[in-house]
């Protein structure tokens, strides 16, 4: 384990300096945009909080059971008191940019403690979550129409209906560098049995993060969980910290010391033993849902069929692009074709150079970077030398005769094409106008410059009167694009 996991961290590491250095400019004195600079500051951060997790796997590598459980405590330790810290500063209303670095020290230790606790549970043949409380980071709960956890319709594998619909962040894994979850031979052969292992668990490329552990935990806690409204109708919800808390005190024992901001194990063994035994009997049985916990795109079976839940981090997203953590989620590609620049490709004798064809191929996705995948935004160019061109789908060339001009201006709105940049045929007016009325003032000398500039306008799909935009004896271009902008 301690092993993947350095691994993860040293790819994660790899991957983020490589997008950095395509990210930053290449000429001497070139600058970032906000989005740039807020990227780049996120892709450092993985690359510093990776070589913190490679240090600590690295010095938990070689130490016994017991020496690596004694360090994971003098790390949990270090990270209480930094939360504890944290508190302090929030309760005195420091900005957020004030709080970053006692974030950053809870985080961090956190990530030591976790490299210890893995070479632990690694020479004592244990599982995330086996035999104690541990959950993990991420949780999510479904909300009803009424603000409300959403429940279960019906029997789902070892879920039953009424029960609370979860999943978990893959983001709050991402970040830690956690490898997904590979199930012993032992946990394979169980395939078939009763409850959640009748489909058998998550493994090779189709696993996921959380050890059936970590679900029979979650599923236990859900069990009596408050059906309080937690957020908006249909919305999601961080899982309320006073569900772990309360269960822990009231199933496994535990008490919250104040003193030293840190857990502790219930007094009375019995106690303590009563709840491994519990949690063993669930787990044998299948009391759990053994799909929750999938990456962004997992291959896995679907976690809640038939509830009509899918959860932020596996929503298309077709409004703003991103994702939550480190993860990026491309806006969905838009047929550009009919704003492309094509009349060099409309039967003339000019036949189209290699960069010219991949501008204005798969439809003008080139001019869609927000749309192409993360490590394809970062880098210049855009276009790749060996891009294949196909002519845009929907390119129709416009025709000078009345009824196609009737056609074209219902239309234009939606496709805009021109076979010649400044006589397009489809607004004889306007080129009436912009041939009697030349600008003199510098913006727009000349009537390709101006029509040089409609597919700004056809893009935002508006209609505009322009005789509203006249000025005297010219028209004025610039308010317009000013208002279609807005």
């Amino acid at each position: 384990m301690a092993h993947t996991a350095s691994h993860t961290a040293k790819q994660e590491k790899k991957k983020a300096e490589t997008l950095i250095g395509n990210i930053k400019p290449k000429e001497p004195g070139g600058t970032l945009n906000r989005q740039q600079q807020a990227r780049v500051k996120a892709l450092e951060e993985t690359v510093r909080t990776a070589d913190i997790a490679i240090r600590a796997t690295d010095a938990a590598e070689d130490l016994s059971a017991g020496d690596a459980l004694a360090q994971r405590n003098v790390h949990m330790d270090e990270r209480a008191a930094a939360q504890q810290a944290l508190a302090a500063l929030q309760k005195e209303g420091k900005s957020a940019a004030e709080l970053t670095a006692a974030r950053q020290a809870v985080f961090d230790a956190g990530l030591q403690a976790q490299a210890f606790g893995d070479q632990h549970r690694l020479l004592t043949g244990r599982q995330m979550g086996q035999g104690t409380a541990y959950t993990g980071p991420g949780a999510t709960i479904a909300l009803d129409a009424q603000g409300r956890p959403k429940l279960t319709t019906a029997d789902i594998g070892g879920t039953p209906a009424g029960s609370v619909i979860y999943d978990i962040d893959p983001a709050a894994y991402i970040k830690r560098f956690r490898p997904k979850f590979q199930p012993t031979q032992e946990q394979i052969d169980r395939a078939g049995g009763p409850g959640g292992w009748v489909g058998g668990l998550l493994q090779g490329t189709e696993a996921g993060y959380l050890t059936p552990w970590q679900q029979t935990n979650f599923q236990w806690m859900l069990e009596d969980a408050d059906r309080g409204i937690l957020g908006d109708a249909g919305d999601f919800a961080r899982l309320p910290k006073d569900w772990r808390s309360d269960w822990r005190k009231e199933e496994w024992g535990d008490t919250f010391n104040e003193v030293t901001g840190r857990w502790e194990r219930a007094t009375d063994p019995a106690v303590r033993q009563a709840a491994v035994e519990n949690q063993l009997g669930r787990y044998n049985a299948g009391l759990f849902n053994p799909y929750t916990g999938q990456p962004v795109g997992g291959t896995g079976p679907e976690p809640w069929p038939g509830q009509d839940v899918t959860f932020p981090w596996n929503k298309t997203d077709t409004g703003g692009g991103g994702g939550g953590g480190d993860t990026y989620t491309p806006m969905a590609a838009q047929d550009w074709s009919g704003i492309m620049p094509q009349g060099v490709f409309a039967g003339s004798a000019v036949q189209p150079t290699q960069a010219m064809q991949g501008l204005v191929a798969n439809q003008g996705l080139q001019y869609q970077p927000w749309a192409m995948p993360d490590n394809s935004v970062a880098g210049s160019p855009f276009v790749s030398q060996n891009v294949q061109y196909n002519a845009p789908l929907n390119y129709n060339p416009v025709v000078a005769n009345q009824d196609n001009l009737n056609n074209q201006n219902n239309q234009n709105n939606q496709n805009f094409n021109y076979t010649h940049p400044a006589m397009n045929p489809a607004m004889p007016q306007m080129n009436a106008w912009l041939t009697a009325n030349p600008m003199t003032d510098g913006r727009f000398s000349t009537a390709l410059d101006w029509t040089e500039q409609l597919p700004k306008l056809n893009l935002f799909g508006n209609t505009f009167d322009y005789s509203t935009y006249g000025g005297g004896d010219e028209l004025n271009a610039l308010d317009m694009l000013a208002d279609v902008e807005k």
